[in-house]
């Protein structure tokens, strides 16, 4: 999973959904990097939900589908 960030924005925290709303992982970020990169090879393939927290509390959530080759 790959998370953009090409403004460069102020990430506190990544979390990671399933689709029936259970909590997967939570990192603490803290960091403005441009590019976040988690792997997913341990992860069953579905539907999740991404949600990201800026520094100034906006939250955004979307949705990947994760597909491990095998």
């Amino acid at each position: 999973m790959i998370v953009l960030n090409p403004k460069k924005l102020d990430i506190e925290s990544i979390k990671l959904y399933d689709v029936s709303g259970k909590l997967i992982f939570d990192k603490i970020v803290k960091a403005n990097n441009e590019r976040l990169s988690y792997s997913t090879k341990n992860l069953s393939d579905g539907v999740y939900l991404v949600q990201t927290t800026l520094s100034n509390s906006n939250i955004t959530t979307k949705k990947i589908i994760v597909s491990n080759k095998k």
